[in-house]
């Protein structure tokens, strides 16, 4: 079991500097690593754009001051935004949020008081909170489609608006690592499934390798890096021997990759959107809030 914290409950997200950016419902990016991961961490997120659409979590093997300096360097270095998590602040598109030392991170589900990542609404009646939100946006969907009247062109729909959280946790170090990358990835499948990707870089043991196994078994994108590539040839090697890794390469190769498969996943949402848009107002209103496979 994760070493997890109690949920939250609901989260407000009103504007400041985050209102530029969109939280995300479900479309996560995590990425491990340990020895030699700053290298190879800067090497591959290099390769990504400053809007790119997914947030990225990154569970680098280091103490707590050496993860805020990390994030501090990296911000300078790169196009996308580069922070320290904190518990409680919603994942966004284009921010890279790096695990603090000593802090299990897991991902939650929240709400928002913004605007989705698809835009997607619920609606005001969110008083009796489902266990998974996905659940309540089914029960939404099933009671405007019943209840609207045959005259009635739309339907009122108004915030809050169903997006993930960070979650930190002072959790028992699992085989002496706090953060984790298993516990991470093992929350985030259970939480995002098929739509989250997994990535293990450069390091020393087996952390991440069980995590990405779990990941990919549940139809989500995973990724390794090459023994030639490596500092040190340990977790992604184990990943690879659980045939967890879809895909191997250096983290330039995979940062490349990544792009691509986002833009392509980008061209075929704005595909769907487009036919929902030509479908008319009514059929995007029933079809935007049904949960993703």
């Amino acid at each position: 079991p994760l070493p997890g914290v109690p949920g939250r409950g609901e989260q407000d997200f009103v504007g400041g500097a985050s209102s530029r950016r969109r939280p995300s419902t479900r479309d996560v990016v995590v990425i491990g690593a340990s020895t030699g991961g700053p290298s190879a961490l800067r090497e591959l997120l290099s390769e990504l754009p400053a809007e790119f659409p997914f947030p990225i979590i990154v569970v680098q093997h280091l103490p707590p001051t050496f993860t805020k300096a990390l994030a501090q360097q990296l911000d300078r270095q790169l196009e996308l935004r580069v922070k320290e998590a904190e518990h409680g602040e919603l994942l966004e598109s284009g921010v890279v949020f790096i695990a603090p030392g000593e802090k299990h991170l897991l991902v939650n589900y929240g709400v928002s008081s913004g605007v989705g990542w698809d835009q997607q609404p619920t609606d005001r009646l969110v008083g009796r909170r489902s266990p998974n939100p996905f659940d309540h946006q089914q029960d939404v969907r099933n009671r405007l489609m019943s209840a609207a009247p045959a005259h009635q062109s739309s339907v009122e729909l108004v915030p809050p608006y169903v997006c993930l959280t960070i979650e930190l946790s002072d959790g028992p170090k699992i085989d002496g690592n706090r953060p984790a990358i298993d516990v991470t990835l093992q929350s985030v499948t259970q939480t995002c499934g098929a739509r989250a990707t997994g990535i293990l870089l450069t390091g020393m043991g087996e952390d991440g390798a069980e995590g990405l196994s779990l990941l990919r078994k549940k139809g989500g994108t995973t990724f390794a890096q090459s023994e030639e590539s490596c500092v040190v040839f340990g977790m992604p090697k184990r990943a690879i021997e659980l045939d967890a890794a879809q895909h191997i390469g250096s983290p330039q190769e995979i940062g490349r990759q990544l792009a691509m498969q986002v833009d392509e996943r980008s061209s075929f949402n704005r595909y769907v959107n487009g036919v929902r848009a030509n479908a008319g107002a009514n059929a995007v209103v029933a079809t935007a809030i049904t949960p993703s496979a």
